[in-house]
């Protein structure tokens, strides 16, 4: 398993972030192919232009799970390929907290994390994060 690199050189815009948001194709949740984080490697794909999608793969929800524990944890394991965790911005990777449902990543999205969820794309207040990260140059 490969670590990014920060490769951009500035923070991308709303509507940068709003066109790759749009690149989504929506269709039924499905560990390794339509959940959080290929929703998220997909977005940093389209953002970036680097393929971030070959970074972790697993083919079901018991492979996923194989890999967390392996890190030590969800946060771990992104932080093993995305660095140390910061503070996110527009059109970075974060990780909320829900009561109820438990940890998922998305996307900052204007004053939200954009995550896909078993229903679908939905929008959490960024008072959710419990980590993010920078994947461009400041």
């Amino acid at each position: 398993m490969a670590h990014i690199q920060k490769i951009v050189e500035y923070m991308p815009t709303n509507s940068e972030v709003k066109l790759a948001l749009n690149t989504w194709q929506r269709r039924d949740f499905e560990y390794g192919d339509s959940d959080c984080v290929a929703f998220v490697a997909h977005i940093l794909t389209e953002l970036h232009g680097r393929d971030f999608t070959s970074l972790i793969t697993y083919n079901d929800e018991d492979e996923a799970e194989e890999i967390i524990d392996d890190h030590g944890g969800f946060e771990e394991l992104m932080d093993f390929h995305l660095g140390n965790p910061t503070q996110p911005h527009n059109g970075d990777p974060a990780m909320i907290e829900l009561p109820k449902v438990g940890k998922m990543m998305g996307i900052v999205f204007e004053d939200a994390v954009v995550c896909v969820t078993k229903k679908g794309l939905a929008r959490f207040p960024k008072k959710y994060i419990i980590r993010g990260w920078q994947v461009w140059k400041q």
